[in-house]
């Protein structure tokens, strides 16, 4: 466990006051409250040195503590640094593309007929696992669904009749509501686009319609072509980014990674 090992190096060089707010993460975390836990780390943040191995071990208790978004931007800190020892590198991609909710994203992927890592390549992008997510067009939660999209969904999928209660906004901060919804819409993209992943993507960034215009222009393009011809640079850059991040995440975990202690 690369967390532990680097913990039994690293304690000992925190300061006191440090050291007692990382006992009191393992306090929160042992009941259950993440949230509070990973507060108790934002605090240590600020005080520990900016090295390699500092801010992944910090990556990793942020992930035990359920903010994988948290632990992605301090291996932003790591991207330049010149020296990372081989035995860094898993650890370091593992930080930099964590997977958290692996249960929920699995289940609903397979129902859906979607490839999980798919799915947390575009929450990745989407809100970088922010549960609380919300951007100026107003899109919610994980994986970014606008209100009028996810109340269609819900009632498709009568999610009012089996929680009792009727669709609201709100629901989108549910990370297990969001997933149930996010995946539900994709599949539906990727269906409608006869499987194709890319169209799919761009669809899920820039609406249907807009796809369907580039799609009578470039029909007979390969994917690779359609991506470099949307017209849209924000929607081209997400769907390269996607894919890339779906790319690295299959690279990065092979598929009976299952538990590895990183989805706790």
């Amino acid at each position: 466990d690369f967390g532990e090992n680097y913990k039994a190096d690293l304690v000992n060089k925190l300061s006191k006051k440090a050291r007692r707010r990382l006992k009191r993460y393992d306090a929160l975390l042992r009941i259950g409250q993440s949230e509070r836990a990973a507060a108790e780390l934002d605090m240590i943040k600020g005080s520990v040195p900016k090295k390699i191995k500092v801010l992944a071990w910090l990556g990793y208790l942020y992930i035990k503590a359920r903010a994988p978004g948290k632990s992605l931007k301090l291996q932003n800190m790591a991207l330049g640094a010149k020296t990372r020892k081989d035995d860094y590198e898993n650890v370091f991609w593992r930080l930099y593309y964590p997977i958290t909710g692996w249960e929920e994203i699995s289940r609903q992927s397979k129902e859906r007929g979607v490839d999980p890592f798919l799915v947390l390549a575009v929450i990745r992008q989407e809100s970088a696992f922010d549960p609380k997510a919300l951007s100026p067009a107003n899109a919610r939660g994980l994986m970014q669904l606008i209100p009028r999209t996810a109340k269609r969904i819900y009632e498709k999928l009568e999610m009012n009749k089996k929680s009792g209660a009727p669709f609201h906004p709100d629901v989108l901060f549910d990370p297990k509501v969001n997933i149930a919804l996010g995946v539900s819409h994709l599949a539906e993209l990727i269906s409608f686009y006869n499987g194709s992943p890319a169209p799919a993507l761009a669809a899920y960034n820039a609406g249907r319609k807009a796809v369907d215009r580039w799609l009578k222009i470039n029909s007979d393009k390969p994917e690779d072509e359609f991506i470099e011809n949307i017209p849209y640079s924000e929607t081209g850059e997400y769907v390269k980014r996607v894919m890339r991040n779906w790319i690295l995440y299959k690279r990065i975990y092979n598929p009976e990674f299952a538990v590895t202690g990183m989805d706790r």
